[in-house]
C-alpha cells in the first residue's frame, strides 16, 4: 500500500466519521449533490452580491410562507407566493422596507416586521 492510498483511507474514514456525527455536513453534501439545487447554484450564485440577493429571496419566501400558514392553516401555493414576492419587489417602498429588514436580519434582527406589508391574496380564492 503506497502512502497516498493509506492517506486517502485515513481521510475517507475521518470524513465518514464526520458525516456520521455532523448533520450540517450531511445536509451540505446532500444539497450540493442535488441536481436541481446545483443548477440553481451555478446559475444564480456567481458572486457575493448574487449570494446575498438569493439569500434575501429565500428568506423573503420563508417569511411569506410562514405568514400564510399562520393566517390560513395551510401551505401557500407556488403561484400565490410568486405573486406576493413580485408585488413586494415591484413596489419601491415595500422593496426598500424588505431590503432594510433583510439588512437587519443579517445583523440578527427578526424579519417579522415585514408581516404587515405582505398582502396575501384572499385564501378563499384558492
Amino acid at each position: 500500500m503506497d502512502i497516498l492510498t493509506k492517506e486517502e483511507g485515513i481521510i475517507t474514514q475521518t470524513g465518514k466519521d464526520i458525516l456520521n456525527t455532523n448533520g450540517f455536513f450531511r445536509d451540505l453534501i446532500r444539497l450540493m449533490k442535488n441536481t436541481t439545487f446545483r443548477n440553481f447554484y451555478n446559475q444564480y450564485f456567481n458572486d457575493w452580491s448574487d449570494v446575498q440577493i438569493m439569500v434575501f429571496y429565500m428568506k423573503l419566501y420563508t417569511v411569506i410562507e410562514d405568514k400564510f400558514r399562520q393566517e390560513n392553516g395551510r401551505q401557500i401555493n407556488d403561484e400565490m407566493i410568486v405573486y406576493v414576492i413580485h408585488q413586494i419587489m415591484s413596489n419601491s417602498e415595500t422593496r426598500r422596507f424588505a431590503l432594510s429588514l433583510f439588512k437587519n436580519y443579517k445583523e440578527n434582527v427578526d424579519m417579522c416586521p415585514l408581516y404587515p406589508l405582505i398582502k396575501l391574496p384572499s385564501s378563499n380564492i384558492v
